[in-house]
């Protein structure tokens, strides 16, 4: 049984379920649907160095940053972009 992905970056569930969606919505959502993922993060989260990245993302339209994101939720695994879309 494979483990869930917050166990190898030592966040709980819960907050790493919570970055993933905003991940994934800044990656696949259109217009203001993608800063609402980043929005309705809780306040504890805002600074997160995911959260940062998805920011820099929306500021930039650079891809790189939501890989980096995809990457360092999924512990640096080969397909961070399937364990995302998977868990």
């Amino acid at each position: 049984m494979a483990r869930n992905p917050s166990h190898y970056v030592g966040l709980p569930a819960r907050d790493w379920h919570q970055l993933k969606d905003a991940v994934l919505g800044a990656a696949l959502a259109k217009g203001k649907k993608r800063q609402e993922w980043l929005e309705e993060l809780p306040h504890r989260l805002q600074d997160h160095p995911v959260a940062k990245l998805v920011r820099q993302y929306l500021d930039t339209n650079k891809q790189r940053y939501l890989n980096e994101a995809a990457t360092a939720l999924t512990g640096d695994c080969d397909q961070p972009w399937l364990v995302l879309m998977k868990s």
